[in-house]
């Protein structure tokens, strides 16, 4: 009896648990091809003649983050799936297989918090265009004439860049800034563009 409610509440737990991480993948599916889809955006204007900067170790961290994510989901649906169709009173097979199971969810759940927390926050500096005075990233744009200022932190973590936006409620300007990643080579490039923007003046 003890045992048949021991296999009873493991499997309602490991039910309970792929959902959960189903739930969270479609959340995290959804971004991925978010952005997937914004970065091909942004990427057709290297085609053109215009200034750009991709940073081409964010690329394989984009390519590394997809991967990783489609191989640890599916270890899990496989594992919860084996895990379903065995004796649950046969042999420790079964124990061995939940145990993996619930071990890959756990490393998944733990890389969906580094990807949105840590590898999310890279991605947003993966490309850079300038293209009509205007400075595109994958998730903002701003006129270059409205950049105030571009500079680091002491540490050299991240990038701060401070614009004004025009208010369409009262048609007057505020100040806006984004926060990205340190690269030398992304300073550099912006710092150039600032160059430039300080030749109209």
């Amino acid at each position: 009896m003890f045992l048949v409610e021991n296999n009873n509440f493991k499997l309602m737990l490991s039910i309970s648990g792929f959902i959960l991480t189903t739930i969270v993948m479609i959340l995290v599916f959804y971004y991925l091809i978010s952005f997937t889809f914004k970065y091909k955006q942004v990427s057709l204007f290297k085609k053109q003649d215009v200034k750009f900067f991709e940073n081409k170790n964010y690329k394989l961290l984009f390519i590394f983050s997809w991967l990783i994510t489609l191989f640890l989901y599916f270890s899990n649906i496989l594992t919860f799936t084996i895990y379903l169709l065995l004796d649950k009173n046969a042999n420790s097979s079964e124990i061995v297989v939940y145990v993996i199971n619930e071990i890959i969810s756990l490393i998944l759940i733990i890389w969906i918090i580094v990807y949105i927390v840590v590898i999310s926050k890279s991605l947003s500096s993966l490309i850079v265009i300038v293209k009509n005075e205007k400075i595109v990233f994958i998730e903002d744009i701003f006129e270059i004439k409205n950049i105030k200022e571009i500079f680091n932190d002491s540490k050299r973590k991240y990038i701060f860049i401070n614009f004004f936006i025009k208010d369409k409620n009262n048609n007057s300007q505020k100040s806006e800034q984004l926060k990205i990643r340190y690269c030398y080579q992304l300073k550099d490039f912006l710092d150039e563009i600032q160059g430039i923007k300080k030749t109209w003046n």
